[in-house]
């Protein structure tokens, strides 16, 4: 039995939360059960049995408090680092953001999952500045990085894509002794279970996120309009909140469009009833990584129309899983869902498709297995 401390595990375990929340105490959750795992966290909903869940308190993810949740990590953590076997990085994992000011104390290191960086910055000069910004004006965080990347036994990526940006960004490091994985987010596949779309008198879209610009969901709300003027009787559902939702409303107003609903917030176990009840998942997003909701709309078995930014198209195949949309084009992304709704025999193969793929790819079981393999690996390879 290895003992392993994760810290930062997350800002927020959560298992009914969705995204990284539920995705940490899923996986803290299993692999307890074959490990002694302490967990530092910001806040933490549950007790999980065989695990110990230490709090911060800080759970908000501006400048000023995650350089505070570092250093309680390292208050608390230097406690513990000498007597555990594996440090883990888990959360607040992107190509920009392994800071942990436990690494240099540790005997086996593991970063991950660390998933793609979806503001999508301008990454190319990092490569030809970084050491020197990092000597010449002491940038801690980007020396610091550094030397994390360096430490690290184990890297864990969302995406190869994800990798080969961390590989050409930081290509002084000597990548070839480490363990390298790509171990995609898992999602619950049994309670997103397969559903064959309900009979009804008009066609359902769905969509859910955040209601910020990144998602750019004016896009399908265009869309609409556009199916609405081929004669197809389509209602819209978001489901989400945030501060572009007022804006979002007026725009379905001024183009008088009656069949757009906004909801709130709902349970996990509500969420898999919208992705049952839905005829196809639209995604309209100016960046992301692997969205969840993309991954749990496959699992019920609805074909994707999205945006093809991040690393979606390293899980998605245009025509396979539906349709990735390469520029952000109202007539291009309605003639995509147009398709669908003119084709049952189409949604419904690819529906299976989706989620025999799900199962395959993102499926709870099949993902803590490579998880725990990790875990043993790095304790073998590095003694």
């Amino acid at each position: 039995m290895l003992k392993i401390l994760i810290a930062p595990s997350n800002t927020l375990i959560d298992p009914d939360y969705g995204s990284e929340a539920t995705w940490t105490y899923d996986i803290i959750k299993y692999v307890s059960e074959f490990h002694k795992i302490i967990a530092i966290a910001g806040r933490s909903t549950v007790k999980i049995n065989n695990a110990i869940i230490i709090e911060t308190g800080i759970t908000k993810r501006d400048v000023f408090n995650i350089l505070l949740f570092y250093f309680k990590i390292y208050q608390i953590g230097k406690k513990f680092i000498d007597k555990v076997d594996i440090l883990h990085h888990m959360f607040l994992s992107y190509t920009r953001s392994q800071i942990n000011p436990l690494a240099k104390h540790s005997k086996r290191f593991i970063i991950g999952p660390i998933q793609f960086s979806y503001t999508q910055l301008e990454e190319s000069m990092i490569n030809a500045t970084i050491r020197k910004f990092s000597k010449i004006y002491g940038l801690m965080p980007t020396k610091h990085k550094i030397n994390n990347i360096e430490k690290a036994n184990t890297l864990i990526f969302d995406a190869y894509k994800t990798f080969n940006i961390l590989k050409k960004n930081f290509s002084f490091i000597d990548f070839k002794n480490k363990i390298i994985k790509i171990i995609p987010p898992h999602i619950d596949t049994d309670l997103f279970d397969y559903a064959e779309p309900l009979k009804k008198d008009h066609y359902e879209l769905l969509t859910v996120g955040r209601l910020i610009k990144r998602k750019g969901i004016d896009l399908i709300i265009r869309s609409l309009k556009i199916l609405q003027k081929e004669g197809f009787n389509v209602v819209l559902k978001i489901r989400g909140e945030g501060p572009e939702k007022r804006n979002l409303e007026m725009l379905a107003k001024k183009l008088e469009l009656n069949n757009v609903i906004f909801l709130e917030r709902v349970s996990r176990k509500e969420l898999a009833n919208l992705y049952k009840s839905c005829d196809i998942y639209v995604h309209s997003s100016y960046a992301e990584t692997i969205p969840t909701t993309i991954r749990e709309a496959m699992s019920v078995g609805r074909p994707i129309v999205t945006t093809n930014v991040g690393v979606i198209d390293e899980y998605l195949k245009d025509g396979e899983n539906g349709f990735l949309i390469n520029k952000r084009d109202e007539n291009e992304f309605a003639e995509a869902i147009a398709k669908l709704l003119s084709d049952e025999n189409l949604r419904y193969k690819i529906g299976l498709n989706n989620r025999r793929y799900a199962l395959e790819k993102f499926s709870f079981k099949n993902i803590i297995k490579q998880w725990l393999k990790v875990y043993e690996d790095t304790y073998e390879k590095f003694p």
